[in-house]
């Protein structure tokens, strides 16, 4: 793994009580990634995918209160388990997308996701295949490695967007996201046509 050239700080915030250290690190390849870490612990909120560009106080809450639920795969009675592309694939998510809540209470609502055979983050990539796993309160609802770039080159984020739109208008997404198609469109919308 490369080293990156820069690293710029971008401070400390605390959250919920929680002190946490903002940390762009700019990549030998152009490529730049946020990492967040607690510092109390020194523990790296970000090991399983860092961001795109700083993250906003409400992403990083999400980070802090993202713990896994065991024994339930996030669905009700009528879905299948969440399987894992990242198991399959035997990686782990690049970065890990938070999209913001349209009502107060809206819970967690998250975006993993890495590039087949490796990618970094804030990195375009063209014909490519992306895996993901979409979760509400850090629980799988839906998992995937049929997400693909075609020719046009896109970022981890810009793909992010492309499976939300798509979540919000397939007649098959989960039960449990459907509650949430006018906040996953809100936000694709506001991530690929910025200003508009």
């Amino acid at each position: 793994m490369h080293e990156p050239l820069h690293r710029i700080d971008h401070g400390t915030r605390t959250i919920d009580g929680v002190p946490v250290r903002v940390t762009e690190l700019v990549w030998p390849d152009g490529g730049r990634s946020v990492e967040v870490h607690r510092t109390d612990t020194a523990v790296d909120l970000t090991a399983d995918g860092c961001f795109d560009t700083p993250p906003t106080d409400t992403q990083i809450r999400a980070l802090l209160h993202d713990t896994p639920h065991t024994g339930t795969n996030g669905g009700g009675d009528d879905e299948p388990p969440a399987d894992s592309p990242f198991g399959v694939y035997r990686c782990e998510a690049e970065v890990i997308v938070v999209v913001p809540p349209l009502l107060e209470g809206d819970p967690v609502l998250d975006i993993h996701l890495a590039a087949a055979g490796g990618g970094t983050p804030g990195r375009a990539y063209a014909d490519t295949t992306w895996l993901y796993e979409v979760h509400l309160d850090g629980t799988p609802v839906c998992s995937g490695a049929d997400l693909r770039s075609g020719g046009i080159p896109h970022t981890h984020t810009d793909m992010a967007a492309v499976l939300a739109v798509f979540l919000a208008t397939d007649p098959h997404t989960p039960p449990r996201l459907r509650p949430h198609t006018d906040r996953l469109t809100v936000w694709a919308e506001n991530t690929l046509h910025p200003g508009d």
